[in-house]
């Protein structure tokens, strides 16, 4: 149950842009932080060395996510230490794909219908998102994740689907008021699965 998905797969890798995204590296972590305006960013490794990441902002594919402000894509790239990500207010689409975090990846989602989508990521240490109280969707395909995995999305109808994945260690899901549906069963947890939803009409599996 993807509402955004079809808008996702419409997010070309050579074809995002940005409008106004903050990068910055500290002692090897990249943090990357949109503002409330329309953004779009690609993060690639061609034709780079080993740990060199490229952020290229180009134009034609904010329109893509039909409630988005923000659009993020990363897709082949290894990042280290860690990877911090912050959207700002309005909808926000955040694609990662087939990239690697040598120590901790964050994603930090404000108001607005907001969108995480992250297929082949692997994560060295801990995992984890959080969005606000509208409604929010997270899909996770093939995930390797080395310690723990958490995911928090405040009120609306959230879906968290984690498809099949691996955690090292712990694996939490919080969800607020709003019917949501949270998909956890093909996932091996080498820790303990942890799943507090709140008072709407949850469907878990």
């Amino acid at each position: 149950m993807l509402r955004f998905l079809p808008f996702v797969l419409l997010l070309s890798v050579a074809n995002a842009a940005a409008n106004d995204v903050t990068v910055t590296v500290k002692g090897g972590a990249l943090a990357i932080k949109g503002d409330e305006d329309a953004n779009a960013i690609t993060l690639d490794q061609g034709g780079l060395g080993a740990g060199s990441v490229r952020v290229a902002p180009s134009g034609g594919t904010t329109e893509a996510f039909a409630n988005g402000n923000t659009a993020f894509a990363m897709s082949g790239t290894t990042v280290g230490p860690a990877l911090a990500i912050q959207s700002g207010a309005g909808g926000d689409g955040i694609v990662v794909t087939g990239s690697s975090v040598q120590d901790s990846m964050s994603v930090a989602m404000s108001g607005g219908l907001n969108f995480l989508f992250l297929e082949g990521v692997q994560v060295g240490t801990d995992f984890t998102a959080k969005a606000g109280k509208d409604d929010d969707d997270f899909f996770g395909d093939g995930l390797l994740i080395g310690d723990n995995a958490t995911v928090e999305y405040a009120g609306g109808a959230n879906v968290i689907d984690f498809g099949t994945s691996t955690i090292g260690e712990d694996l939490t899901v919080r969800t607020g008021g709003g019917n949501d549906a949270i998909t956890t069963g093909n996932v091996t947890v080498g820790g303990t699965k942890t799943i507090k939803s709140g008072k709407g009409a949850d469907t878990i599996s």
